[in-house]
């Protein structure tokens, strides 16, 4: 210190109170970002977001391998058809319930009557209706049509839509008869007309049998028709004193007769009582099919056609027909025939026919006979037919 300083002694007083807060001052400049603290505790959850848009759906993902469940158990037994029954409401034992499966084993017919078709038990007396007829008869229907042809033959012109054809093979002269094309009876008239049941093809033989009574010593004119129009012969006639007559008439059927077409006989006079049939055959010759006749009649018991010339070939269609008044029964003799074709008129004391046939093998002259159970009037008549190529 310098000579003349002055010293001055200053001691520190005690501290005064606090004095009022001045007003803030500006904010400093920042300063330079600390070191991070350490974390802090985890805060609360937030709240659910709203759902944001899917996305698209991934490629499908390969199949796992198959799973192997284990077996289940087995389960409850069930019940058998009888507790079943019996939980259904049947009562009696398993023996009864089985019974009453069986059904009856009876056997069963049948009747039908003008109303009604029935039932009953054999041995029972009472019928039971099934159905009434009414209910089980549908609406008629059309006729059919069928044809017969020999094989590669053209079906005719004209014929039907929906018409049945049937072809076979002709076998070169074998003749053979496929049966009757129908038959009637009538009295009173002088036209019988038979509805075919048979019908017969181009190049078949209708072969025609004949039987009337007879007010005369005159043999009636016949004259065969049928719906086709084909030509008719009568072949040979018998009339026997003033009592009964036969005859025998044929075609080659050029135009087909159909099932249900007309076959028609006419007289020159009105017959009390008469009858017609036919036999359909084939095989027989086209031109000059008749060969022989034969024609016999009497009033006795025994009847024979006579006896034809020898033939002109060994393989002919031969066809009888015996007539008589009513009365006594025929019986007819020889072998090799067919079985009878029967003739009946109607009416009062009708007249009856016998007719029949047989297909040779030789030429040698041919012979039909039989017998009646009494004498009577009686004609008969015999046609033999070739057989054709």
């Amino acid at each position: 210190m310098a000579d003349g300083d002055v010293i001055v002694e200053i001691s520190q007083g005690k501290v005064g109170p606090a004095g009022a807060t001045g007003p803030t001052g500006p904010t400093g400049p920042a300063g330079t970002t600390g070191p991070a603290g350490a974390p802090g505790p985890t805060g609360n959850p937030g709240s659910t977001g709203t759902a944001g848009v899917a996305g698209p759906a991934g490629p499908t993902g390969p199949t796992g391998p198959a799973g192997t469940g284990a077996t289940g158990a087995t389960g409850a037994t069930g019940q058998s058809a009888y507790q079943a029954a019996v939980a259904g409401g049947f009562v009696g034992t398993q023996a009864q319930w089985i019974a009453s499966l069986t059904p009856d084993a009876r056997e069963v017919e049948f009747q039908k009557t003008s109303l009604e078709l029935q039932w009953r038990y054999v041995g029972d007396t009472t019928w039971t209706t099934l159905t009434p007829l009414s209910a089980i008869t549908g609406p008629a229907g059309a006729t059919g049509n069928f044809l017969v042809l020999p094989t590669g033959d053209p079906v005719p012109s004209g014929t039907p839509d929906g018409t049945l054809i049937f072809d076979y093979t002709p076998v070169a002269n074998t003749i053979g008869v496929s049966g009757t094309a129908g038959k009637i009876g009538g009295n009173t008239v002088s036209t019988l007309t038979v509805p075919s049941t048979r019908g017969a093809a181009i190049g078949t033989t209708v072969i025609g049998i004949y039987v009337a009574d007879s007010t005369g010593t005159v043999l009636d004119t016949l004259t065969p028709t049928d719906a086709k129009s084909n030509t008719w012969s009568v072949d040979v006639q018998k009339l026997q004193g003033t009592s009964i007559q036969v005859a025998i008439f044929s075609s080659h059927i050029t135009s087909t007769i159909n099932v249900g077409d007309n076959l028609t006989i006419t007289a020159n006079s009105t017959k009390s009582r008469c009858a017609v049939g036919y036999y359909v055959a084939t095989g027989i010759a086209t031109a000059s099919r008749l060969d022989k006749t034969a024609t016999a009649g009497s009033s006795t018991a025994t009847l024979t056609s006579a006896t034809t010339a020898t033939l002109s070939q060994a393989s002919e269609l031969v066809i009888a027909v015996a007539g008589h008044a009513d009365g006594p029964t025929w019986t007819e003799s020889g072998t090799g025939w067919s079985t009878q074709l029967a003739l009946d008129s109607t009416g009062t004391g009708p007249k009856h026919a016998h007719a029949r046939f047989i297909i040779t093998t030789a030429t040698t002259a041919v012979t039909a006979s039989g017998t009646l159970s009494s004498a009577i009037a009686w004609s008969a008549a015999m046609a033999t037919y070739k057989a054709g190529a």
